[in-house]
């Protein structure tokens, strides 16, 4: 089981109303590529703690930049047996309930209950595995009374943070005996930008790849038939020479990416991939 946290929640304009429909909503639309395709949820996600409403109200009300902070609890398919689950067994209902509880306590801590933003974890099933996704309000009242307000993160940058949510996936792990992500013995030579790793997935559960977008296409065109990289470094930059050549690209001297002419953004000298513009 691996802990990720998603980076949303910090657009002034944003009503909540799109994050209540990714969470709960069995019908939603997925971008694979340059665009979109319906996607039904089957089973439906579903609602293990909180109210969508209250949720929402408070992310349409916030009034400072982080108006919520979302996170996904991924397991492995066997860490939680899916059916089960879904069937309401006691065993890994009690085990999700408990890790649950231990993140939302994490989210929050030291404070108390009736101090916390309101908290929604909601379940997607239909892939196949258990995703649990929690989102959480980030505004809570000051000490001063209702009328003046905190923008509370609750994984502000630094290592800290990555500390304490590091070590609640190590405990949880262990403590249930699930998948480690940090097991040497899973770890791949080489892994694609998670934004297609995703693309990925979504296009093969769809079962289509030919609308996929550009920087996937040229991602699987410099691994092996396997998803691996090359054994030799001389094998690796003479696909990407000859990637370069096929599409037309720009190799950009001290950048870590690939990209059309001019059509890479990003700050100067950032090393993780973007997307190209469209």
């Amino acid at each position: 089981m691996i802990i990720t946290f998603a980076d949303a929640g910090r657009d002034p304009q944003d009503d909540g109303r799109a994050l209540i429909r990714y969470l709960c909503d069995a019908r939603t639309t997925k971008r694979i590529g340059d665009g979109t395709v319906p996607l039904l949820r089957d089973p439906a996600p579903e609602i293990l703690h909180g109210d969508p409403r209250l949720l929402q109200l408070d992310v349409a009300s916030a009034r400072h930049m982080r108006k919520y902070a979302s996170l996904v609890m991924s397991f492995e398919t066997d860490d939680i047996d899916v059916e089960a689950f879904n069937d309401r067994a006691p065993a890994p209902r009690r085990a999700v309930d408990l890790a649950l509880r231990f993140v939302m306590d994490t989210l929050w801590p030291g404070f108390p209950k009736r101090r916390r933003g309101p908290v929604l974890a909601t379940t997607h099933t239909h892939t196949g595995r258990l995703e649990v996704n929690v989102a959480s309000g980030c505004t809570l009242p000051t000490i001063l009374g209702i009328k003046r307000w905190w923008s509370y993160n609750p994984h502000p940058p630094g290592a800290l943070a990555r500390t304490l949510w590091g070590r609640l996936q190590d405990l949880l792990n262990t403590r249930f005996g699930w998948a480690d992500p940090l097991d040497p013995a899973r770890v791949r030579p080489v892994r694609a930008p998670d934004w297609i790793e995703k693309q990925r997935a979504e296009a093969r559960r769809a079962g289509t790849t030919a609308n996929a977008a550009r920087a996937v296409r040229w991602w699987d065109a410099l691994l092996d038939a396997d998803g691996r990289a090359p054994a030799h470094r001389g094998a690796f930059v003479n696909r990407v020479y000859a990637l370069v050549a096929a599409e037309n690209l720009e190799m950009k001297e001290g950048r870590e990416c690939l990209g059309p002419p001019r059509a890479w953004g990003g700050r100067r000298g950032a090393a993780r991939p973007h997307r190209p513009a469209r």
